[in-house]
């Protein structure tokens, strides 16, 4: 899977929700808890609003 995170959002309900945003879909993080995740940067920052290459 390839694309762009966003900043993870969380919700307070019975306990708090954690939601990580890749690009368009949402991903459940409570779900992923006693599991293996690995994540692989490229290095690379793009504009969120044009999708241009930045530096920052």
């Amino acid at each position: 899977m390839l694309g762009h995170f966003l900043k993870m959002e969380t919700s307070l309900e019975d306990v708090v929700k954690y939601t990580l945003n890749f690009d368009n879909e949402q991903i459940a993080m409570n779900e992923q808890i006693g599991k293996t995740l690995a994540i692989h940067s490229t290095g690379n920052i793009h504009c969120i609003h044009c999708g241009r290459k930045t530096n920052k």
